[in-house]
């Protein structure tokens, strides 16, 4: 599912100005799915309304598409790696 989503992201990405209108759908999309898929969101280790406002609060410096990317991007590998905690609720 993470790779699907970096694939949608990278997809949209390009070294163009970005919309605001799709600066802030991709943003969206991708704090939904940290929200309610992350294992450190439900666990409750990372509070996601205030990850929200901190990130928003930084999403105004993208300005292309490029720079959205990287921003997602950072915003994901911030919450920690996914894979790793779902091996080890498997083990």
């Amino acid at each position: 599912m993470l790779a699907m989503l970096l694939c949608c992201v990278y997809a949209q990405t390009a070294a163009q100005p970005v919309t605001p209108s799709a600066k802030y759908f991709l943003f969206f999309k991708t704090w939904n799915f940290l929200k309610y898929y992350h294992p450190r969101f439900a666990g409750g280790e990372i509070e996601a309304d205030s990850l929200f406002v901190q990130k928003l609060i930084l999403l105004k410096k993208a300005t292309s598409k490029e720079e959205l990317n990287v921003f997602l991007v950072n915003m994901v590998d911030g919450a920690g790696w996914l894979e790793q905690k779902i091996r080890k609720r498997v083990h």
